[in-house]
């Protein structure tokens, strides 16, 4: 009976580790869906739509440990930037606060999916996700910009995309 539950919790392990690198490889994926915008820098993506379902699907830990991992790929040169691009550098570039943010905004929705108890509860907590997620990127952004126009153009014009983006998601898992 012993041995069961070993290899039980073994294909539960690897399990695990699998749902995290294939999530970390739906984000490099979801990322090669990319519109630039003539006004800022920063292009509109799928990823934080991405991030938003991986913490809802995999819980907080797991799906932040998939973000982690994403950007761990970019760091050892993969292709995985919003064209293609392999840049380990981005990290720490103009896009850098927005990529780390997607940690945060796994973390935070898988919390609000485990514990959600209405598709309301649950929107608000995609929201609150992704606005962390933004207020990391537009905080990085004004390194560079100051924070004018950092919230100007890293903050206020992806508000909508991402109100749509939860909304989106909330239909997708809570109204099943």
């Amino acid at each position: 009976m012993q041995t069961l539950a070993i290899r039980s919790t073994s294909f539960s392990n690897i399990q695990n580790v699998l749902q995290i690198i294939g999530c970390s490889l739906l984000l490099a994926l979801s990322a090669q869906i990319a519109i630039p915008l003539p006004f800022t820098p920063i292009p509109l993506t799928l990823q934080t739509l991405t991030a938003l379902l991986i913490g809802a699907r995999l819980g907080p830990v797991n799906g932040a440990l998939a973000v982690v991992l994403y950007l761990i790929e970019i760091g050892f040169g993969c292709p995985f930037l919003a064209g293609g691009l392999a840049s380990p550098t981005a990290l720490f570039g103009l896009k850098g606060g927005y990529l780390m943010g997607m940690i945060v905004q796994a973390y935070i929705m898988g919390f609000f999916a485990a514990n959600s108890r209405s598709s309301a509860h649950f929107f608000v907590g995609g929201c609150f996700a992704c606005l962390a997620q933004l207020f990391c990127g537009a905080s990085w952004f004004s390194l560079f910009f100051g924070w004018e126009k950092s919230i100007l153009l890293g903050f206020v014009p992806f508000l909508p995309g991402e109100i749509i983006k939860v909304y989106l998601l909330t239909k997708l898992i809570k109204n099943k």
